[in-house]
């Protein structure tokens, strides 16, 4: 999964493709009906995800970081809003 999200095969994740991630969540995750409403949430969403997993706080998120952000969050509550 990581490597899918790695889009630029830098071997982090960074803003932007965890940005790219959040707007492609299910439709009725993200209540915003166009992009400008949109935007603040996906950034709430963005800015909290860096929060939780960006452990060493350099900006982006490792491998070993992502593994430790989703051994905390249930296998089910990712396939529910994720579209993976």
């Amino acid at each position: 999964m990581f490597e899918k999200l790695d889009t630029d095969k830098s071997g982090y994740l960074e803003k932007h493709e965890v940005k790219k991630l959040l707007r492609h969540m299910r439709g009725n995750k993200l209540k915003a009906k166009t992009k400008e409403e949109e935007e603040p949430e996906v950034k709430y969403l963005l800015d909290k995800i860096f929060r939780l997993a960006d452990l060493n706080r350099d900006g982006k998120i490792s491998y070993d970081e992502f593994f430790v952000l989703f051994y905390m969050i249930p296998a089910e509550k990712i396939r529910q809003n994720f579209n993976f």
